[in-house]
C-alpha cells in the first residue's frame, strides 16, 4: 500500500484533482480541497507536487506553509 504523499503516517488513495494525481489519505484529501492542511502537510506535498499546482498554490499558503484561505476550521494535531 501507498503512504499518504502529505502526512507520510496513513495508507492513502489516488486522487485526480485539477490534472494532478495525489495520493493521499482521507483525511488529508478534505484539508487538501479545503485548503486547510498544516505546514508540514503542505511541505510534503509542495516537494512532490510544486506551487503550481492550483490547491497548493501560493496565493492559498504562506512561505511558511501556513494556510492563508482555509475553508474551515480544523484542528491538525500534532504531524
Amino acid at each position: 500500500m501507498i503512504k499518504c504523499q502529505a502526512c507520510k503516517r496513513n495508507d492513502g488513495q489516488v486522487k485526480l484533482i485539477d490534472d494532478v494525481v495525489y495520493e493521499v489519505c482521507h483525511n488529508c484529501l478534505i484539508l487538501l480541497v479545503n485548503r486547510d492542511l498544516s505546514a508540514k502537510q503542505y511541505r510534503n506535498l509542495k516537494k512532490i507536487h510544486g506551487c503550481e499546482a492550483f490547491l497548493l498554490h501560493s496565493d492559498f499558503y504562506g512561505d511558511d506553509g501556513e494556510a492563508l484561505q482555509p475553508h474551515r476550521g480544523v484542528d491538525h494535531g500534532v504531524y
